[in-house]
């Protein structure tokens, strides 16, 4: 079998040199580059990557923790960063919280247990600062975080623009004389729902309006609780339309329009936060954004894999 040091003597350099070109941990003048790189070519050399974890400590995974596989958005996240992560070498590890904080934290610790290169996060945690700067403190591993912010923790960030889809949303329902929108969102201290609810306050305010505080709702991010809470506001409220912040949201939303108002559930436009593939395809009934889910999951995974190299 090939070793390292065969590549060595061939190449005319130490084993040492050879040890810092393949695995990363010194730079190699470009004149022994080359040399090396010829050596392993003739030699049919292949790299043992076992070896090679087991030496620096870490595996070739890197972590995806999302929310949820059930919203299409996170779905195309995955796709995304799933895409550029296999195709630079490692292997993506999926973990989903189902935004329960305890659950997420539960998660991390034993990713970095298993000493993966690197970790791409949607946290449930927007005051979980001590936290991930303690696992930052205690492992090299890169954090990228996406959607939504964690204040007092620097790092690489990367979200979409959802007060402006949210606010243009509003305005175009308001400029229709559909000015009773019920607005449903997750918990306002999450970065990227605190962004929408801006969104959609802003667009009553430019037009002079006032937000009815009675059809704000802010719940869990699921069909279920968008159910129940929509039930319990249309059977108390009148509405024009109902704009949500997720399509599974959107979803529930639809379910209990049809459930309490059957003969006229079609009159009630439904608006919902989407992503960039086959969203609108996805319901007929549901008006949908183009969030860049895939672009988002590829930008975050490359910022990854740049820092792990």
């Amino acid at each position: 079998m090939v070793t390292m040091k065969d590549v060595a003597m061939m190449a005319g350099v130490s084993l040492g040199t050879v040890s810092n070109f393949i695995n990363k941990t010194h730079p190699v003048s470009t004149k022994k580059e080359k040399a090396i790189l010829e050596a392993i070519r003739q030699l049919n050399y292949e790299v043992n990557d076992s070896a090679k974890n087991l030496r620096s400590k870490k595996t070739s995974e890197i972590g995806l923790v999302i929310p949820n596989v059930s919203d299409p958005y996170y779905q195309n996240v995955l796709r995304g960063a799933e895409s550029y992560i296999s195709s630079h070498g490692y292997t993506l590890a999926l973990a989903t919280t189902n935004n329960d904080p305890a659950l997420e934290k539960k998660i991390v610790k034993e990713l970095f247990r298993k000493q993966v290169a690197g970790l791409i996060v949607a946290s449930c945690q927007p005051f979980g600062a001590e936290f991930y700067n303690s696992v930052l403190q205690k492992s090299e591993a890169p954090i990228a975080f996406i959607d939504r912010k964690i204040t007092g923790v620097t790092g690489n960030f990367f979200g979409c623009n959802c007060r402006k889809s949210i606010f243009d949303f509003t305005r175009a329902l308001i400029h229709e004389n559909k000015s009773r929108i019920l607005f449903l969102s997750g918990p306002i201290t999450f970065s990227d729902q605190e962004e929408a609810y801006e969104g959609y306050t802003g667009a009553f305010s430019s037009a002079g309006l006032a937000v009815d505080k009675n059809l704000v709702c802010f719940s869990i991010l699921n069909k279920e609780e968008s159910f129940a809470q929509t039930l319990d506001l249309i059977s108390k409220y009148p509405i024009d339309a109902i704009v949500t912040t997720s399509e599974d949201m959107a979803l529930g939303a639809l379910a209990a329009v049809d459930f309490y108002h059957p003969s006229n559930a079609d009159s009630i436009s439904v608006f919902s936060l989407g992503e960039d593939n086959w969203s609108n395809s996805f319901n007929q009934r549901i008006t949908t954004s183009n969030r860049p889910a895939i672009r988002l999951g590829v930008e975050a995974a490359s910022a990854v894999c740049k820092q792990i190299s």
